[in-house]
């Protein structure tokens, strides 16, 4: 689903700046949660371990985590794909007796 929804932004980002309507950019961002604590997806392993995020509401009803990093995608899917492909490599897997690649977290793109 999320593949789907980046290439229609992507397409629609595309379509729109060739007719001049307006720019558009696009950032993309990974964030895990495991045994309740917030993890960077896009850092490097050392920091992605050691950076401690929070998450808030604002008054305007926006939720945002501080500090995360938005990754610009500015070549379309190839860009998607390397980001989403260097966050997944950093979230907590383990094997169990069902399933070799497991996860006890969850994962927001």
């Amino acid at each position: 689903l999320v593949h789907r929804i980046l290439e229609y932004m992507w397409d629609r980002k595309s379509t729109r700046e060739k007719i001049g309507h307006q720019e558009f950019g696009i950032s993309l961002s990974l964030l895990e949660v495991h045994n309740e604590i917030l993890y960077d997806l896009l850092l490097a392993d050392k920091e992605l371990r050691e950076k401690r995020l929070s998450i808030r509401q604002e008054s305007d009803g926006e939720v945002i985590v501080p500090g995360l990093t938005e990754a610009s995608i500015t070549e379309g899917m190839e860009d998607v794909h390397r980001v989403i492909d260097r966050g997944m490599r950093n979230r907590w897997v383990g094997e169990t007796d069902v399933n070799r690649h497991s996860s006890r977290s969850h994962c927001i793109v």
